[in-house]
């Protein structure tokens, strides 16, 4: 281990000092030195003094996300709190709705796959040179007309539920779909490739949860009249 994972990096000597942590996770401080000078009896010492106050810093940092997840629930937001293990530690209800809704999630279980899939591939560490990743990219999931968009902040998810609604270009081709026409037939009409129309069917199908055109036509007509609060 430390020929091939802390000597390349000029870390010759360690010492690690462990926090409390859920099962299956470990929380760890480490201090490096380079060179040939080791840490003494002092510098255990001042760890050791020093560990509780940790600990402390910790739990009061667990504490603030708790506090800031139940004034968002105040205002009705989709608000998950995660443990270290990246299981669920607190959800709003609107969250819970939201999980369950989009994913088939049971209250108070692991995150759905989907999700954890994502975090995981936002879970990049600080690379050698100290340059942090990049911002995480929100997960959008679609299901019919409502897009439930997660955002993550540290330990925070952030569910924001909206109306996913046509293009312009998109009712163009859904009303003509409604008067019977073939691909084409829109084509022409529309002065497009068929070849652009049936990307934006693919696109019209997969907002509206259809699978056919009449299907669309319908859907179409009843997502015109609904407002976001009905998603």
């Amino acid at each position: 281990m430390v020929a091939e994972c802390f000597r390349p990096y000029g870390v010759e000597h360690r010492l690690a000092v462990g926090l409390p942590a859920a099962p299956a996770h470990t929380k760890t401080l480490f201090f490096d030195r380079h060179g040939n000078h080791d840490f003494n009896e002092r510098d255990r010492l001042v760890v050791n003094r020093l560990r509780p106050h940790l600990i402390a810093l910790d739990a009061a940092a667990r504490e603030r996300r708790l506090a800031a997840a139940l004034v968002r629930h105040q205002e009705g937001t989709g608000l998950v709190v995660l443990q270290p293990s990246g299981k669920i530690e607190f959800a709003t209800p609107v969250a819970a709705r939201l999980l369950a809704r989009f994913f088939g999630n049971k209250p108070d279980s692991a995150l759905p796959a989907p999700v954890r899939d994502w975090l995981a591939r936002s879970s990049v560490r600080v690379n050698g040179n100290g340059i942090a990743p990049a911002a995480t990219v929100p997960l959008s999931v679609d299901r019919g007309s409502c897009r439930l968009t997660v955002r993550r902040a540290g330990r925070t998810l952030i569910l924001d539920e909206e109306i996913v609604t046509l293009t312009s270009r998109e009712r163009e081709v859904v009303s003509q779909l409604g008067e019977g026409l073939s691909n084409a037939e829109i084509a022409e009409r529309l002065t497009i490739a068929p070849t652009t129309v049936r990307k934006h069917l693919e696109n019209i199908y997969a907002k509206l949860g259809v699978r056919n055109r009449t299907a669309a036509v319908a859907a179409a007509r009843l997502e015109g009249g609904r407002s976001d609060a009905e998603c």
